[in-house]
């Protein structure tokens, strides 16, 4: 009879893969659906149409599972390292800015593109 290995072939960190994977999309998720908590405060805030404030979220997404193929593509050319700090420096920079509440191109730009 042949014996088999107990070893996990990753190390041992499957596990902590999979707990970050789901935190990530778990916070991503909620960020896309709070959004709607402050729409009609950014919609007064900024004296726009329903339909203009809308193109944040929409962008948002739009950015968001475009951006996907370009990003595994980053992470097999470059390091998954430098991809992901390049994406927490891009939601930093984008949460910054939306702080400001410049103008609602402005949101478009911060939220929907750089977040």
């Amino acid at each position: 009879m042949k014996r088999y290995s107990s070893d996990p072939p990753d190390g041992g960190y499957g596990w902590v893969v999979v707990t970050s994977a789901f935190f990530i999309m778990g916070l991503t998720a909620a960020v896309f659906k709070n959004f709607g908590l402050f729409f009609l405060e950014i919609q007064n805030h900024y004296d726009a149409l329903t339909s203009t404030t809308s193109w944040v979220t929409s962008t948002t997404i739009a950015v968001f599972h475009l951006g996907a193929p370009l990003a595994s593509t980053l992470s097999m050319r470059l390091s998954q390292r430098t991809v992901i700090v390049v994406g927490g420096l891009l939601a930093t920079s984008g949460m910054i800015i939306a702080s400001l509440g410049l103008s609602l191109p402005w949101m478009y730009l911060s939220v929907g593109v750089l977040q």
